[in-house]
């Protein structure tokens, strides 16, 4: 459970203000100040973005930094642990098939029981970070051949890749990646039994609107179904520049809690990934508790942040969400 009597920033101070000296980057001591330069600095549009060249062996010397902060380990709930729902957030493909393993982990080998697993999943367009189309069919290949003959992997195949519209392509957005995941993970063992659709105009240009606002899956090897959002893009501007349209963590919540209500003193376990735990953690406690559902229980669990060569930049980008967001609060 994350420390939420202190800020990131107070609870985080001394190891803060080392990497702002490794990355030459002016320390303050004051949040707002701090803040500005994390956001100018490391700040992109989607992740982290470096405004200035920095040498790859500094940034490997501060990942223990990130460590000491919590923004690289794996959060695990305490075994045997019974919550009435979980709440599973969207990412890449590879990202979700990790959180979905991760779900797995969690029931099988704690022992712990989950319930009925909201997955935010939503109209982002797919991109690089999600693999190729060959990638995504590899992997379901590899969880069970056959499942390159289930109906709706069949439909998916049979898009055009080049449409030239993107929304039409094969696994075109999270959504669709979404659902691809669950069944590298749980295979033919997921069954769909209900499908909520909808006529939905479109509200931004390029975005089409929905057709389906959620499906709900039954999942023979464990108790309680996946319900899979299917979230509605948003326009966003970021620095007063308008970037991407697509779901986010809090419009994503809003549709869950208006779709699958939380039971009363419910306990939810709050399933992400890091380094974007903590963030994301934070902003749906706040967002749920404004809502008047301060009787609501919401329990951390992530997977490991991925090694990969962007580990730091990310890392440095989640910083400069967080203490931004503080920012605003104390401003």
């Amino acid at each position: 459970m994350f420390d939420l009597s202190q800020t990131f920033y107070a609870r985080n101070r001394e190891p803060l203000q080392e990497l702002y000296r490794r990355l030459s980057v002016f320390w303050s001591g004051d949040l707002r100040c701090d803040a500005s330069a994390a956001q100018r600095m490391w700040l992109g549009d989607e992740h982290g973005q470096l405004a200035a060249p920095c040498d790859a062996r500094v940034l490997e010397t501060c990942v223990p930094l990130f460590r000491q902060m919590g923004l690289i380990d794996e959060l695990h709930p305490a075994p045997e642990t019974v919550f009435d729902q979980a709440d599973l957030l969207g990412v890449t493909f590879e990202g979700n098939i990790a959180r979905f393993k991760l779900l797995r982990h969690i029931e099988s080998s704690l022992g712990c029981a989950l319930g009925e697993v909201v997955c935010w999943f939503g109209q982002r367009l797919r991109d690089a970070r999600d693999g190729t189309i060959d990638r995504i069919l590899v992997r379901l290949e590899a969880m069970d051949t056959s499942l390159l003959d289930h109906p709706w992997i069949a439909a998916q195949r049979a898009l055009d890749r080049k449409d030239p519209n993107p929304w039409r392509r094969p696994f075109a957005t999270e959504y669709e990646l979404g659902l691809a995941a669950a069944f590298c993970v749980f295979g033919s063992k997921l069954e769909l039994v209900d499908t909520a659709r909808c006529t939905e105009s479109s509200r931004i240009s390029g975005v089409p609107g929905r057709t389906i606002t959620h499906q709900r899956f039954r999942c023979t090897s464990r108790r309680g179904d996946f319900v899979m959002l299917n979230a509605r893009a948003e326009q966003r501007v970021l620095d007063g520049r308008t970037v991407e349209p697509r779901h986010t963590t809090l419009s994503s919540l809003r549709e869950r809690l208006q779709t699958v209500p939380m039971p009363m003193g419910a306990r939810i376990a709050f399933i992400t990934g890091n380094p974007h735990a903590e963030r994301t953690y934070v902003e749906a406690w706040r967002e749920i508790t404004a809502a008047g559902r301060d009787d609501v229980s919401l329990i951390p669990i992530a997977t490991q942040a991925a090694r990969s060569p962007d580990l730091s930049t990310s890392c440095l980008g989640e910083i400069a969400r967080i203490l931004h967001n503080e920012s605003l609060r104390v401003a």
